[in-house]
């Protein structure tokens, strides 16, 4: 919006690109009880759907699971990814904490979001 004071105009940005909300359930999880949902709303003044990627990465730093990859996601809808708990070989993987890697992007550019994540099973 624009907001007029005397002779001088300021510029804001009401809603940019971003994740509104987000929830983890449950966390810690069990694979053997579920998958973990990760529940979020993407925001976009820029455009109606955007493009998304989720990486799950050990607490080393070492690529685990592409999980989403470049797809293009609705804003202002609630949205569930899901994690059961394995790698991109398809082997369960170990107990410990993981990074969910949430990256979002649209015309104004890119954001990264990191979620902390606990497996046991």
């Amino acid at each position: 919006g624009v907001n007029h004071f005397s002779e001088f105009v300021v510029l804001t940005d009401l809603q940019k690109l971003c994740v509104e909300k987000y929830g983890i359930k449950p966390n810690p999880f069990s694979p053997e009880n579920g998958p973990v949902n990760f529940t979020y709303l993407l925001n976009s003044t820029e455009s109606s759907s955007v493009k998304t990627s989720f990486r799950v990465f050990n607490l080393a730093g070492k690529h685990i699971r592409h999980l989403v990859k470049n797809e293009l996601k609705p804003v202002g809808i609630e949205l569930v990814q899901q994690w059961d708990g394995r790698d991109d070989r398809g082997r369960m993987c170990l107990n410990g904490r993981y990074f969910l890697q949430l990256e979002i992007e649209d015309a104004s550019g890119k954001r990264q979001y990191v979620y902390s994540i606990a497996l046991v099973k």
